[in-house]
């Protein structure tokens, strides 16, 4: 049987979201830290948001380029696109 080697850690939270993480917890019958590893998972899974890519071409335009924004985000609208 392979088991998952765990971390502690300590963090600071949101009193209010914590309160509501744990009444999620205690409703579910599951442990707070099984709530947290998937909701981290969860994120983690995502992937970047369109709001992720529009602050990482605004900070490459910000040093200067030889392509104006406008031309960065039709080449990558075209990748996405294509994809």
């Amino acid at each position: 049987m392979h088991q998952t080697m765990k971390k502690k850690i300590g963090t600071i939270l949101d009193e209010k979201l914590l309160a509501s993480v744990k009444q999620r917890a205690a409703a579910e019958d599951r442990p707070l830290a099984s709530l947290i590893e998937e909701a981290i998972s969860d994120y983690l899974g995502r992937g970047p948001s369109a709001e992720d890519h529009l602050r990482a071409l605004d900070k490459f335009v910000s040093h200067g380029g030889l392509l104006m924004r406008e031309e960065i985000e039709e080449i990558l609208n075209e990748d996405v696109l294509a994809s």
